[in-house]
């Protein structure tokens, strides 16, 4: 997807929507969507996941339709991101978003 599919689709996702994403290829949980200065930080989460008793954290935001993406995943040992942090990875992009519901 190019930037502006990505932000068109990144517009249309409310929390509490389904969303998969191309680094990581498991259904999200949209938690909260913030648009802050034209950028739009999108948070989502995966309880268990990617094993029993790990919770996974992803913060994206998506800048103007110029300007591409960032991605952070972090994955924590617990049921939510108090637990301890067990990996963390950032992208410069977002491969592709998927609305699901």
């Amino acid at each position: 997807m190019n930037d502006s599919e990505l932000r068109k689709v990144g517009e249309s996702i409310e929390t509490g929507d389904k969303i998969t994403i191309g680094q990581l290829d498991v259904e999200l949980t949209v938690t909260e969507v913030i648009p802050t200065d034209g950028a739009l930080n999108i948070f989502a989460e995966k309880k268990n996941h990617p094993e029993q008793g790990h919770y996974t954290k992803v913060e994206f935001a998506l800048d103007s339709p110029t300007s591409g993406a960032s991605l952070m995943i972090r994955v924590y040992d617990g049921e939510n991101y108090t637990g301890q942090k067990i990996s963390e990875k950032s992208y410069d992009s977002v491969n592709y978003i998927s609305k699901i519901s």
